[in-house]
């Protein structure tokens, strides 16, 4: 079973895993290690040949589902991928074997397709979740056709910036905030490379996060499923983020 991250499993302040988890948490870590998986261990390091070129930060989006086909948003609704969000998410497997990047630690958010796309790309079966990694709360207008939408949300969907979130939904400065505060944390980690699995809203809150340069531009650029982006934190800052791998865009969103 995956371990969890601010839930009954979840780091402590001082980015240590709570010692009431520890256990159940590496055991899950070492089920994962099977032949042919992305995840490994490095035993016999205390850490420092590992991070002495910076932590590698990999964010993906998870896979195509049924709900994306539909084109409809589906925020915390718990859809599985499709067939084609699995070979979108076997392909991003491929693309990092070719790069021969093995990861350290694998984290996701709770949610099905996420969770799928990391085991996919990973070979993990230990991920570590983090409720904070979840996609935009959509409140009532869970499920809406995006085609046929309503006024208020065409209304904040042409200027995220400027036009506040219709009431009800999470806002998209509480999204920039907890995925702030996921980054901060992971900071702590002893691993060289990181996967991690979120949503496309949540993805941009990431990214807004790692570049306030931006200003908000990350909330309207279009993120296809499984598009990864990639930072490195050296000396406990982030690097600018840039996409690493992206497919052409769906026919969904």
């Amino acid at each position: 079973m995956p371990a969890r991250m601010n839930g009954q499993a979840r780091f402590a302040g001082n980015g240590l895993y709570e010692s009431t988890d520890l256990i159940k948490t590496m055991a899950a870590v070492v089920q994962s290690i099977v032949e042919g998986s992305l995840f490994s261990l490095h035993a016999g390091t205390d850490g420092s040949e590992r991070r002495e070129n910076g932590l590698n930060l990999y964010l993906i989006r998870h896979g195509e589902t049924s709900l994306n086909r539909e084109k409809r948003l589906q925020g915390r609704s718990n859809e599985p991928l499709s067939d084609t969000g699995i070979g979108q998410a076997e392909k991003v497997r491929s693309f990092f074997e070719e790069q021969a990047v093995r990861f350290d630690c694998v984290f996701s958010s709770p949610l099905l397709r996420a969770r799928q796309t990391a085991e996919i790309v990973t070979g993990c079966t230990g991920i570590m979740l983090d409720e904070r990694l979840l996609e935009m709360d959509y409140g009532p207008y869970e499920g809406m056709s995006l085609e046929h939408p309503l006024p208020e949300v065409a209304h904040f969907f042409q200027d995220f910036v400027h036009h506040p979130a219709p009431e009800g939904m999470e806002s998209l400065g509480k999204v920039t905030e907890r995925m702030r505060s996921f980054l901060e944390e992971i900071k702590a980690c002893d691993a060289q490379n990181i996967l991690v699995a979120t949503h496309a809203i949540a993805l941009k809150g990431a990214l807004e996060a790692l570049s306030p340069s931006q200003e908000g531009a990350w909330w309207s650029v279009y993120i296809s499923p499984c598009a990864v982006y990639h930072t490195v934190c050296s000396n406990q800052n982030y690097s600018e983020p840039l996409r690493v791998f992206s497919l052409s865009r769906a026919a969904g969103v």
